[in-house]
């Protein structure tokens, strides 16, 4: 694998691969939602390292990942590493626009998801999807409820102004309330909250997560400085 995967990153695992897991953790072999998941070829997630999870040992040879339970099975956050070595294909969260052409969303919610594609579109980005309509999606599975909210990625629209027009358009759409507009932006591997970008100044302080942690940066130094993933 030529580079670490991105945080939100979907992941493709050998069935090799997933016996070797659940050979090293007895605890997921005897889950048999886990079992299920791996054999029906269901992709992970990557995801940030939880505190000393690695402290320094195999940090290079081993990938954070993770995968989510629908509330019928617990709505759990199921955590392990697997080895880079077993990594079959890597690819970035589903767009929006390909889960709205397959009519995968309810149907109270195209409307704002429609705008947000536009909006997005419109500052030369594309909306992609993590959380449960991600999930459910993929695994036709029912993730997502009544009160779920979407959550959403953007990359960094190319210019500051492209920005502001993307951050003007989810504020006003995410004032319709259906549903909830959650998610991030995401520039360089370093991802800040959309509504906190909105509201900050130059010198607000914001809450940026990369792989390897979060951090308080200046609107500023987010924009032009970024981070390594």
């Amino acid at each position: 694998m030529p580079e670490s995967p991105a945080r939100h990153a979907l992941i493709e695992l050998s069935p090799q691969a997933w016996h070797d897991v659940f050979r090293q953790a007895p605890s997921l072999a005897r889950n048999a939602f886990v079992r299920d998941w791996a054999a029906a070829g269901h992709p992970v997630m990557r995801r940030r390292p939880l505190a000393g999870e690695f402290d320094g040992r195999h940090a290079d040879e081993l990938v954070a990942v993770g995968l989510p339970t629908p509330p019928a099975h617990g709505k759990q956050r199921i955590a392990f590493q697997v080895p880079a070595s077993a990594i079959v294909a890597v690819r970035p969260p589903v767009a929006l626009d390909v889960i709205l052409a397959c009519e995968a969303v309810p149907p109270g919610w195209r409307p704002t998801l429609d705008a947000v594609c536009e909006a997005a579109q419109a500052s030369g980005v594309r909306t992609r999807v993590f959380g449960s309509l991600l999930w459910q999606f993929l695994t036709s599975m029912p993730y997502v409820g009544g009160a779920s909210d979407v959550d959403l990625l953007w990359p960094c629209p190319a210019t500051p102004a492209d920005l502001d027009r993307l951050l003007r358009a989810l504020t006003r759409i995410g004032a319709r309330g259906l549903p909830r507009i959650d998610g991030e932006i995401v520039r360089q591997g370093a991802a800040v909250q959309w509504a906190e970008l909105a509201r900050a100044q130059a010198d607000t302080p914001l809450l940026v997560k990369t792989l390897d942690g979060s951090r308080l940066w200046a609107r500023e130094r987010w924009h032009h400085a970024g981070a390594a993933s």
